[in-house]
């Protein structure tokens, strides 16, 4: 199995050791990003779609835990369903996700600078490959194992 599959791993671990920490409902979105991305990455052509799925639950997990708002959980069936139907993948919309959950941090009161740094420095080197490079694997794992650290510095 290939690095950039493996390394989606990185988010269920960063999934649990939230949960563990009472940070469920952020935990759950990892965990579930860390699965969608993983399939999305092993089988690839429509299954892309569930990796973009999961990145959507993700960082609507990370407001939620900051806002103490659990019903949004309710919606991320349908998330899954509508993006996978739809074929639904936006970097408009990841990138207001993003922004929503850095001022849902800096709500709950945490520094976001570290988090911003290993997302930041994560989107960088992802952004250095295409998929099928020879060095795609190193790269795009090296993405989402900071950007797993990252999450975790999304919290209180």
């Amino acid at each position: 199995m290939r690095p950039h599959v493996w390394t989606n791993g990185a988010y269920v671990i960063a999934g649990i050791i939230l949960a563990l920490t009472g940070q469920y409902i952020a935990g759950a979105g990892l965990a579930i990003l860390g699965y969608c991305s993983w399939v999305g990455h092993d089988r690839g052509g429509k299954w892309w779609y569930l990796d973009w799925a999961g990145m959507y639950i993700s960082l609507s997990g990370i407001i939620a835990q900051n806002l103490d708002m659990w019903y949004v959980v309710l919606a991320w069936p349908f998330v899954i369903l509508a993006t996978m139907r739809h074929r639904f993948d936006s970097v408009p919309l990841t990138a207001v996700l993003f922004a929503f959950a850095l001022a849902s941090a800096v709500h709950a009161d945490v520094n976001i600078l570290y988090a911003c740094a290993l997302f930041g420095v994560g989107f960088i080197l992802r952004q250095q490959v295409s998929y099928g490079d020879p060095d795609y694997d190193l790269f795009h794992g090296a993405w989402h194992i900071l950007t797993a650290i990252g999450y975790i510095h999304l919290l209180p």
